[in-house]
């Protein structure tokens, strides 16, 4: 069956740092439309989705509950609000989590975190998923991809803030890259200047 082309840009950059964090806040991201699991995944045995319960703390003074899903824009926060979101089921399929939402956000349903694992040619942890194979797969569904690949690179901090911020405005999130764990797939879905003028701020 093909794919409706209802995404505008799929952008893939590769980011040094830790492009965002969502820790603490586990349990309110599972209250707040997560994408379904298929009824036959296993999700109780590995990947963030097994993580027990008993680990969520509701008034946790060091991890407030922020309500990511219905945040929004405002004079110093650029958000994509009503994100739904999805925590990987296997060690190696951060890629395909954050692929998965990216394409849930664009009307795109009908695959699966194992259905893009497979797409994308996702290795065994702790090898996971390369760039090259994630922008390959994404070019078979008619979508407008544009990557690190394609000589889209920054270099200064603020250009990285415009790039992102822009994209944010225009309903984008981004998929990036970083070293922590060993290389870790994730969306940029808002970005906040905390009223400063430093570009070192804190994106979701």
């Amino acid at each position: 069956m093909k794919l409706r082309n209802t995404i505008s840009k799929a952008l893939l950059v590769m980011s040094l740092a830790s492009a965002f964090t969502m820790s603490g806040v586990v349990s309110n991201i599972l209250a707040n439309n997560p994408i379904p699991y298929p009824a036959d995944l296993d999700t109780k045995t590995e990947g963030a989705s097994s993580a027990p319960a008993m680990m969520n703390h509701k008034n946790s003074p060091y991890y407030p509950r922020l309500d990511f899903y219905n945040m929004k824009s405002n004079d110093h926060l650029t958000m994509i609000s009503h994100y739904r979101t999805y925590q990987q089921s296997r060690e190696n399929t951060c890629a395909p989590a954050a692929v998965l939402i990216v394409l849930y956000h664009n009307g795109i349903t009908n695959l699966t975190e194992m259905d893009l694992a497979k797409g994308m040619n996702t290795q065994l942890y702790p090898i996971g998923t390369n760039k090259k194979d994630m922008v390959n797969y994404l070019k078979t569904l008619d979508l407008d991809v544009q990557s690190s690949l394609d000589g889209k690179t920054f270099d200064t901090y603020e250009s990285f803030q415009a790039f992102v911020v822009d994209n944010l405005k225009d309903n984008t999130p981004i998929l990036v890259e970083n070293v922590e764990w060993g290389g870790h797939w994730r969306a940029i879905i808002g970005y906040d200047t905390m009223g400063t003028d430093t570009p070192h701020r804190v994106t979701a």
